[in-house]
């Protein structure tokens, strides 16, 4: 669930269709889905002055992304003290560390793993 002011509207939008194209371009059914539900947000200062800002909320949906069997589960982000990692929605690396080889069990090659990569796991 996203809390936007209105204003962000276009910007959240358009990141939507783009990750849903990148899903279509790499042949995975599922979508971003998501509900928009505006409202007012009314906030009153120390001095009593009320202030009114057009908002909504956007709960998104978020697909199960997979391919051949493999489902994934992270993002890692290379950072100058180390990697970071960014888990989907309901998953987790408890137990998991990174390879001391940068090994792809998917292509089977050595290789340094890119930014935007995932770290999968298979069914």
């Amino acid at each position: 669930m996203y809390d936007l002011p209105m204003t962000n509207l276009s910007a959240a939008l358009a990141q939507i269709d783009n990750a849903n194209t990148r899903l279509a371009h790499n042949n995975i059914a599922e979508r971003f889905t998501y509900v928009l539900d505006p409202y007012t947000h009314e906030e009153t200062n120390a001095l009593g002055i009320t202030t009114a800002q057009q908002r909504l909320h956007l709960p998104l949906s978020a697909p199960q992304i997979g391919f051949g069997g493999w489902v994934f589960v992270a993002r890692l982000v290379e950072e100058e003290a180390g990697y970071v990692s960014f888990c989907a929605l309901g998953q987790n690396l408890d137990g998991w560390s990174r390879p001391d080889t940068p090994h792809c069990d998917y292509c089977g090659k050595f290789r340094r793993r890119a930014a935007r990569s995932f770290q999968g796991i298979s069914d």
